[in-house]
């Protein structure tokens, strides 16, 4: 019996010890009007009384004789939502798609259709996976998310908001005088809260780059490039190990396969990124020009059709797949995008200068006139789905593909 109730004792204690805390947190939302609204949390009722885990939360709010409004939020502190919704007397009649978005200078894109986005676009699917984009130096949360369709038309509000927007009230305002709200108690260690809201990541870049970005190599043009200052330039494109400290701090999803480069990422995202990374690093990190990349190319020339050890391209792996493209005449054994490293580095040890995926440049192509003053910029370098012959090309800034990742550049002056 006494055995008995030792073994039960020390049962309760490891399962005590073992019992991981999970973070949860105040979540309130305002709706005006306030009478008779839904409000949807991941498919859920929302309730004002309820702590939510950390988490993404897809949340939708519904009124008759109102637009239905769909936003984003990464739940990793106590968060405030104020939303307003949009009368449908006040909306201009379509007959397939609108997205009303604030603030109105933002990048809308429906991301598995072909074509791009316009107001009282009908789509050719049910099922829409959304993007909405603000400029890099507005501090705006990027939104994505599904939509069902299943009428026309459909009309949908989107609001973009910063982190500060989203702070929950530290005061609340009673018959005009202020009273402090008491702070809810942090659940877990302290090493924990760090890691939920990004500081310990912030702080460890300090003093070593090696968290954020890959090693940068040094570039000193030749004497006859005298046009070209030095620079350095990312060993590897950024991967998504590295991607997902701003992620974090971002509150957004985090991306798998940590030693892949980053790929599925626009013109747009990019100077997201470098916005955020500059500023708490110090530094003035780029992306390459496409002088700078044609230096290196004419230093270190691609691979000739017979030879897969310098990059991933598409070869004869790949001809099932793709019989009718041009191909390198060797095989790598690798039918997609590849870990960065995968293949011998240049001399100056620069991985994957050719291949795998492309790497977007801060060039602008010369406008234009079919894209209506749109930005079209210079990506380099092919990727898994091209062969050693193409080496450049184009792309829209909003535009993002399994194949076109990047690669970071700092001046040497700095």
């Amino acid at each position: 019996m006494v055995k008995y109730w030792i073994c039960s004792l020390l049962l309760v204690i490891f399962l005590i010890a073992n019992t991981t805390v999970v973070a949860s947190f105040d979540l309130k939302i305002v709706v005006t009007p306030k009478n008779t609204s839904t409000i949807l949390v991941n498919n859920h009722p929302y309730q004002a009384d309820k702590s939510y885990a950390k988490g993404k939360y897809h949340i939708v709010v519904k009124k008759k004789g109102y637009v239905t409004h769909h936003e984003i939020l990464y739940l990793q502190r106590d968060s405030y939502l104020n939303i307003t919704l949009i009368s449908l007397d006040k909306v201009k009649k379509t007959a397939g798609v609108s997205i009303l978005a604030k603030p109105k200078n933002v990048q809308i894109k429906i991301m598995n259709i072909k074509p791009k986005y316009f107001d009282g676009l009908i789509p050719d699917k049910k099922i829409l996976d959304i993007l909405v984009a603000a400029k890099p130096s507005s501090g705006l949360i990027s939104q994505r998310f599904w939509v069902k369709v299943d009428t026309y038309p459909y009309v949908i509000s989107v609001q973009l908001r910063s982190l500060k927007e989203m702070q929950y009230p530290k005061t609340r305002l009673v018959a005009n005088k202020t009273i402090k709200t008491p702070q809810k108690e942090q659940t877990g260690s302290k090493e924990q809260q760090e890691n939920m809201t990004g500081i310990k990541d912030i702080e460890e870049i300090k003093g070593s780059d090696t968290l954020l970005v890959p090693k940068m190599i040094e570039i000193i043009p030749s004497a006859h490039q005298s046009h070209l200052a030095p620079f350095y330039i990312s060993e590897t494109e950024l991967t998504n190990i590295s991607y997902n400290v701003y992620l974090r701090a971002m509150m957004q999803v985090e991306r798998a396969k940590p030693f892949y480069p980053v790929t599925n990422i626009s013109k747009i995202e990019i100077d997201q990124y470098l916005t955020w990374l500059n500023r708490n690093t110090g530094e003035h990190y780029r992306l390459p020009t496409l002088q700078e990349w044609q230096y290196l190319k004419a230093v270190y020339p691609p691979p000739d059709l017979e030879d897969c050890t310098q990059g991933n391209f598409l070869d004869m792996s790949m001809e099932k797949a793709y019989p009718l493209r041009n191909k390198q005449h060797c095989s790598d054994g690798i039918q997609a995008l590849a870990k960065v490293k995968s293949f011998k580095a240049i001399d100056n040890g620069i991985y994957d200068l050719y291949g795998n995926v492309w790497e977007w440049t801060q060039t602008v192509r010369y406008p234009n006139k079919k894209f209506k003053g749109k930005q079209l910029y210079y990506r380099v370098g092919g990727s898994w789905m091209t062969s050693s012959e193409q080496l450049l090309s184009q792309s829209l800034e909003q535009d993002a593909s399994d194949d076109i990742g990047f690669r970071l550049v700092k001046d040497k002056s700095q």
